[in-house]
């Protein structure tokens, strides 16, 4: 892709974060204040509330007269920068329209004034949708003849999907995540492939990250003084030698690690004290996490930034245990408790669905293999299904050996042809994926 375009679809996702963030949760705390307005001076300080509630209108798009000077020799792509210029065109006229009509809104009295902005609202809900499309121009214009994956950034983030359908696994090699160093049997919570070949293991019976590369040798061993729940890439370069920034959360020590990762070893880079023993983890995007708790009592998904800030809740939500985040940003995951398959709009908080799956027992790990794919693993009849993004049941195509019968598959994890999936006492399963 052209660099501007790089550009562009930067911009395009930081638009996407802004007007989503907690914009439902503000404006329902000023159409509260506003009702409640007895003076001017309260009335004032509701507006500032909402308009607070609108990065959209002061957000600056990309200026669409330069993004073809990097293309000028990609001629077939032409006609799809043009219609990105023109999109980008009309969502600014878009905007201006937004502005005007918060203002002309703001002299009107209490209840034209909360019926102008619910339609301002929708206005925002459809600006997302407008640079989600970008985005997808500029997927396509990534994408060389005959080439099928997908940005990481289509599928939060970190992720490599591609469009076409997984039809078969097939077993490369497998080997225990045991090391010398441990001093108690594994216990895998968790497992995140990355480009190159780099996988990374949470050992929840060791207390620690370990590093392997796709043949079964530990490059690197990072302990953690409790156990790492969930993993989530944030970041991710599809070179081998390149770094990746990888997030774990440390529920017993109520925290959230950032960390770094290269193909020799893994590093902390900042520690975020979160007060909340958060367990369940996904990248919405290489800015926001999707945060949740195990717990039965406690179902509830927090969407926070990296630094720890709390931009929404979620609440009457099935507490979720494995969990990834889809190009429009809602949430899949496993229920531990329900033994279902639940999706969940990350920042409307609206429950999609929540299904069970009668051919899978106890679905644990999930990942997006394609747009409308998921890959689930089946904890106590250990095998991975293949199940639609409305969570229909599609099809059985991997079944663990014999001797892991009573070794549960924790995680599974794709990138790009290999995938990989976890026994809960240690053992690794390296497959092949046909497409």
């Amino acid at each position: 892709m052209a660099t501007s375009a790089i550009n562009a679809n930067e911009h395009i996702q930081s638009a996407i974060d802004s007007m989503a963030g907690n914009f439902q949760e503000r404006f329902e705390t000023f159409v509260s204040a506003l009702k409640s307005s007895v003076s001017s001076s309260s009335r004032s300080q509701a507006e500032k509330i909402f308009l607070s509630a609108v990065p959209a209108l002061s957000y600056k798009f990309p200026d669409p007269t330069g993004l073809a000077s990097d293309t000028d020799e990609e001629n077939s792509a032409q006609s799809e920068v043009d219609s990105l210029k023109a999109e980008i065109v009309n969502l600014k006229k878009q905007q201006e329209k937004l502005e005007r009509r918060v203002q002309n809104s703001m002299k009107k009295n209490n209840k034209e004034h909360v019926e102008e902005l619910c339609k301002v609202v929708k206005t925002n809900e459809n600006n997302i949708k407008g640079l989600r499309k970008l985005q997808q121009v500029l997927q396509q214009k990534n994408q060389s003849p005959g080439a099928t994956a997908l940005p990481m950034s289509s599928y939060g983030a970190g992720a490599t999907v591609t469009s076409k359908p997984l039809k078969a696994l097939r077993k490369r090699t497998e080997f225990s995540v045991r090391a010398d160093g441990d001093k108690e049997d594994p216990g895998i919570n968790d497992v995140k492939l990355l480009p190159g070949g780099l996988l990374v293991v949470a050992d929840g019976g060791n207390e620690c990250l370990k590093l392997f590369n796709i043949q079964g040798k530990l490059l690197y061993c990072l302990p953690c003084n409790c156990s790492p729940i969930c993993l989530a890439v944030v970041d991710s370069s599809s070179t081998p030698s390149s770094r990746h920034t990888l997030v774990v959360t440390l529920p017993k020590r109520q925290a959230i690690d950032i960390l770094e990762v290269t193909d020799q070893r893994l590093q902390v880079n900042k520690s975020l004290k979160v007060n909340e023993e958060y367990s369940a983890l996904a990248a919405v995007n290489n800015n926001t996490l999707a945060v949740g708790y195990l717990e039965e009592d406690d179902s509830r998904v927090d969407i926070i930034s990296l630094n720890g800030q709390l931009l929404c809740r979620i609440s009457s939500v099935p507490s979720p245990f494995s969990m990834i985040s889809t190009k429009n940003s809602e949430l899949i995951f496993s229920t531990w408790e329900n033994g279902s398959i639940a999706k969940v709009n990350s920042f409307a908080g609206r429950v999609i669905f929540d299904v069970e799956v009668p051919q899978i027992t106890v679905p644990l790990g999930v990942t997006i293999v394609s747009d409308d794919t998921l890959l689930v693993a089946d904890y106590y009849a250990p095998s991975l299904h293949l199940v639609s993004s409305e969570g229909q049941w599609l099809k059985q195509v991997w079944t663990a050996p014999s001797t892991s019968a009573k070794d549960g598959l924790r995680s599974v994890t794709i990138e790009s042809s290999l995938c990989v999936c976890v026994t809960n006492c240690g053992f690794a399963y390296v497959l092949d994926a046909v497409y």
